[in-house]
């Protein structure tokens, strides 16, 4: 009986199945055209292979956008806003990245990153510190 409720709530709530192995071996054109067509938006940081997706989970909501990280010799820091900050220090860890975590009270849900330095976008090299701006709440809820 659950396995029929917990069906029922995904098909009305317009979530859809998402596998990264899905996406291995396929052009990037052909990637952002099944994925655009499926309900997602679609970006794409750097040139090459991909190494990485975020998010990593396997049913996404309709309409999430998924940040697809490709290898490249210079690494551009991809854009991690509304990312939740445990995912993206985790991200940027695996790249060897020093992560320092800065918290700030703004309105809205806790623990996602709000902004970098250096900023989104930015191309970086392996081993820099990175400082992530992340929102911890008005009360500061995410101690």
């Amino acid at each position: 009986m659950a396995f029929i409720g917990i069906n029922y709530y995904f098909q009305r709530t317009n979530f859809l199945t998402f596998s990264i192995d899905e996406l291995k071996g396929k052009k990037i054109e052909d990637i952002e055209k099944d994925l655009s067509s499926s309900g997602f938006k679609v970006e794409f940081f750097n040139k090459g292979q991909i190494v990485d997706v975020i998010p990593k989970f396997s049913v996404l909501k309709k309409g999430r956008t998924i940040k697809i990280i490709l290898r490249d010799e210079k690494f551009k820091l991809p854009n991690l806003y509304g990312v939740f900050y445990l995912e993206g220090i985790s991200f940027l860890k695996k790249r060897e990245f020093d992560v320092e975590i800065v918290k700030i009270k703004f309105p809205g849900p806790d623990g996602r990153i709000l902004a970098s330095y250096p900023s989104f976008g930015s191309e970086i090299s392996k081993n820099s510190k990175i400082r992530l701006l992340v929102d911890f709440g008005e009360t500061g809820g995410m101690e």
